[in-house]
């Protein structure tokens, strides 16, 4: 590249100044012509403009996609006396191909003509203009302005940037030299990255975006969450991943379409993970697990929830280490391969095995007799065959302090008494929705859990106060979960608020027998606390309008949580709610499923209608004696016949 001289320079300026003259001095010979047709062509102007003079130059602008005239031009004459001539002609002289074309002066064209300025760098990258240097007034003359220089070190620019959005922090890229050095310096620093609340409602993140981010912070990062926009995402961005993060350890790929083949690109040299969650990736199989767990012996938490291809058979490569499995929905899942992780993983802490049906009794009976530093354990959503037998061996998992039982109706009492005996130290319990075989009896024995906190005993119809009044003598319960229970009074909730000076949240949604005398109750029993109190009556006896004035530390809600269709005495207790609409439809609507019961007659109990076919046997006999002679002698027949 060649270096100018200074009397290059002055050349190349002079020369645009006198083009600036130029174009100046030429705008009294040049007019502005309007309504051209879009197949004018520019020779066909320019003969047009001929007869008022001679024209220097012609400009006819047009569309950059289709090539064709935008319908206006630029006409120069040599002189300006034959540009007044051309103003002052009439009109039937300024029609071109069945158009009248509108002819004015051109006007000095509004665009701002900026010049680069070569300024100091260290001024540059220590000074920041806050105002123009010069006003213009309404007089039309330049006012002089004082110039504001504001310090800012780079360690305070830093910080502002690190609370701009992902957006914001790639733009300010674009504004100078300084703040692209200072913002890639902030993403060097960058270790954790996710993409909450960056993306609007119909855009995502993609692989271009992907590279283009991971380039500036892969290297030091080790937390990347993409679980916020996963929809544009391809396999292509496993091999990014792999390219940039050579050292990441946490990684969330919920929701991206990833296959086998992806994820054996993407562990392929990545070998530091620790934590992985892959929910809904519905693409994943046996294989991609497979090379997963092959590859990144140090992991310690895997979360696979709704993987509907995994079976177990690739849980011989999990490393020791693994603390935390979260395999919630897999429906394929088998005892094989709890079997599998028996061996493996001897240090297991937490265990999530919801709704995983092809479980049975052999798993529950593995998990209780190897897993015996398991703290957390869910095993809810009514697993295939577990018997009575299977429930009680759980009382051996003597550290376990969190345990969901929910929806496994097999669940008895005797079960409850060994869980309430061995498990002493649990501290969270759901045993929601276990109604079969679940009584006063099996409740009353988790009183003897002391350090219970949460207690979940929704839908169990057979319970009564007696077992809350049992649960209350804890003292250290705080939230209580107890809807849809039908012979829960007011008596067993005020026992629970008296004996239980840290309870922060009760719901009694659905308990019917639940009433104001409740809220009064818990009024003058809570007027003291410190701590804020919940209570949840939606779909009780409580009446809005009949509420007392409450105290700050009592919120009630009135909002139902409580399902209808979860109830097992719903047909005893309720009538089902979009019955009810139904009903009033077959009211109004004569022909709803069958013909308006309008002949239906109730007396004594007894309930008579005109639709049965004894009924109906002699209604068209005036229509069959009319019959004439030389009809079918068979259709009186065929008409009774049908």
């Amino acid at each position: 590249m060649s270096v100018w001289t200074d009397f290059e320079r002055e050349v190349v300026i002079d020369g645009e100044n006198k083009m600036e003259e130029k174009e100046n001095v030429s705008l009294d010979r040049r007019l502005f012509v309007g309504n051209i047709g879009y197949r004018t062509s520019e020779k066909e102007l320019k003969d047009f403009f001929q007869k008022f003079g001679r024209v220097n130059r012609l400009h006819l602008p047009k569309d950059h996609y289709r090539k064709l005239p935008r319908g206006f031009a630029f006409v120069t004459f040599s002189t300006a006396e034959e540009a007044q001539m051309c103003l002052q002609a009439e009109d039937e002289r300024l029609v071109l191909q069945g158009r009248l074309l509108r002819v004015h002066m051109a006007e000095q064209s509004k665009r701002v003509n900026t010049r680069r300025y070569e300024n100091n760098n260290n001024n540059h990258d220590q000074q920041v203009l806050v105002s123009d240097s010069t006003e213009v007034t309404d007089l039309g003359t330049a006012k002089e302005m004082p110039v504001f220089n504001i310090n800012i070190p780079d360690e305070l620019w830093e910080k502002i940037f690190s609370f701009l959005p992902l957006r914001d922090r790639i733009r300010i890229e674009r504004v100078c030299h300084r703040w692209k050095k200072l913002a890639l310096r902030l993403w060097k620093r960058q270790k954790s990255l996710d993409f909450y609340n960056t993306f609007r409602r119909f855009e995502s993140l993609t692989d271009k975006m992907l590279n283009s981010i991971l380039k500036r912070c892969g290297p030091i990062l080790k937390s990347l969450d993409l679980s916020s926009s996963p929809r544009l995402l391809t396999d292509y961005s496993m091999q990014i991943i792999n390219k940039y993060c050579p050292s990441l350890e946490k990684l969330d790929l919920s929701g991206v379409d990833a296959t086998n083949i992806s994820i054996r690109d993407l562990t392929q040299d990545l070998h530091t993970l620790k934590w992985v969650r892959l929910q809904r990736c519905l693409y994943i199989g046996e294989k991609g697990l497979w090379w997963l767990l092959h590859n990144n012996k140090d992991l310690e938490y895997l979360d696979v929830t709704g993987n509907i291809k995994l079976t177990g058979q690739c849980f011989h490569m999990i490393g020791p280490k693994v603390k935390i499995m979260v395999l919630k929905e897999c429906k394929k899942l088998c005892d094989v391969g709890i079997e599998k992780i028996k061996d493996r993983c001897v240090d297991l802490e937490e265990l999530y095995i919801t709704d995983c049906c092809l479980l049975t009794s052999k798993s529950i009976l593995t998990i209780t007799q190897s897993f015996s530093h398991l703290r957390i354990l869910h095993c809810g959503g009514s697993l295939h065959d577990v018997t009575e037998e299977t429930w009680t061996q759980l009382q051996h998992l003597k550290l376990l302090e969190e345990l969901n039982l929910s929806q496994n109706c097999g669940l008895t009492d005797e079960a409850v008494v060994a869980i309430a005996t061995g498990c002493y130290n649990l501290r969270v319990l759901d045993l929601s929705g276990c109604h079969r075989c679940l009584t006063d009896e099996g409740i009353q024995s988790l009183s003897l859990l002391g350090n219970l906190t949460k207690l979940n005993i929704s839908y169990l119809y057979q319970i009564t106060d007696v077992s809350l009044n049992h649960i209350s003598t804890t003292g250290k319960l705080q939230q209580l979960i107890v809807r849809a229970c039908s012979d829960i009074t007011d008596t067993g909730v005020e026992d629970i608020v008296f004996n239980c000076p840290q309870i922060q949240l009760i719901d009694v949604s659905g308990c019917i027998q639940i009433t104001n005398k409740l809220i009064q109750t818990v009024i003058s029993l809570t007027h003291d606390n410190t701590h804020q109190l919940l209570l949840n009556v939606g779909g009780t006896c409580v009446v809005n309008e009949e509420l007392p004035p409450l105290h700050t530390s009592l919120s009630v809600s009135l909002q139902d949580y409580s399902s209808y269709y979860l109830r097992p005495d719903k047909h005893l207790l309720l009538p089902d709610p979009e019955e009810d609409d139904d009903d009033d439809v077959k009211e109004d609507t004569p022909w709803y499923g069958q013909p308006q019961a309008s002949g239906v007659m109730v007396a004594a109990g007894y309930e008579e209608n005109i639709w049965e076919e004894e009924d109906c046997d002699d209604q068209f006999d005036d229509i069959t004696d009319e019959f004439l002679d030389n009809d079918d002698c068979l259709a009186a027949e065929r008409w009774e016949m049908s």
